[in-house]
């Protein structure tokens, strides 16, 4: 057989694995996301087994997928006219009128620090988010059974899948509304995925908890270290952008 009839083509590769291939969300992963909001403690159940009992998702390949379809979006941030950029802009007029050591105002073109913060941002906050997520799921324990530590970090990335769905459908109007509005928004989106985070757990992660009381408390508590972490990643992606375009504009500064 030669090489070119073992290449795979239309007729070999199914829409499913095609699909998977271009955006990495498959027939199999809208069935695993829809199971994760009908009845979630079958899908945390199945992340106990080693291949997600060959039907279902890895929790961390649909969130990196959703996070991947959510940061396409915001590269219309990029546009110097986006509401995202002018927010950010009116953000960095203080900065403008009393520069750091070194630079001029003429220098602080807050337009430009901006786009390059925004472009920073979304670099960096995937990464920080992910790696902190896979930290929480070593050091949270408190699921009301005995899981290794790959389980509990399926069961972090699998709480938050639909809040990240959530997530990617509330990118799509900041796109197009008026900065004074930003705010708002993000403040509303940020609270509704809250909520469906707080309902995949209680619902999935801690469905063998017996008492109901039990179940509120460890949902909440294991809610409100993801909400931390994800601020906490936001806000070290976005000072780690402005520094780093900061920098650059000092490394412009003739010696």
């Amino acid at each position: 057989m030669s090489e070119q009839q073992t290449q795979a083509t239309m007729s070999t590769v199914s829409l499913d694995e095609l699909l998977d291939d271009i955006i990495g969300l498959s027939f199999k992963t809208f069935r695993s996301i829809g199971l994760l909001f009908k009845t979630p403690t079958e899908y945390f159940q199945a992340a106990k087994t080693p291949f997600w009992e060959n039907r279902l998702t890895p929790s961390f390949r649909i969130y990196l997928g959703l996070t991947a379809l959510s940061t396409s979006f915001r590269y219309f941030y990029q546009d110097p006219n986006s509401p995202m950029v002018k927010l950010y802009t009116g953000l960095f007029e203080p900065l403008k009128a009393d520069p750091p050591k070194g630079l001029t105002p003429e220098m602080m073109d807050t337009t430009q620090l901006a786009v390059n913060t925004l472009k920073w941002y979304v670099l960096l906050n995937p990464i920080l988010i992910t790696i902190l997520f896979c930290v929480l799921g070593l050091v949270f324990r408190a699921f009301g059974e005995k899981l290794n530590a790959v389980v509990r970090i399926r069961y972090i990335f699998a709480t938050m899948v639909p809040a990240s769905l959530i997530g990617l459908f509330s990118v799509i109007p900041m796109v197009f509304l008026p900065p004074e509005s930003l705010e708002l928004t993000s403040v509303l989106g940020l609270i509704l995925m809250v909520i469906v985070m707080w309902i995949t757990c209680y619902r999935g992660a801690f469905s063998v908890v017996p008492d109901k009381s039990g179940r509120i408390g460890r949902a909440t508590a294991l809610s409100f270290c993801i909400f931390m972490m994800t601020i906490l990643a936001a806000t070290i992606a976005v000072i780690a952008g402005a520094a780093i375009t900061i920098v650059g504009l000092k490394d412009l500064i003739p010696v």
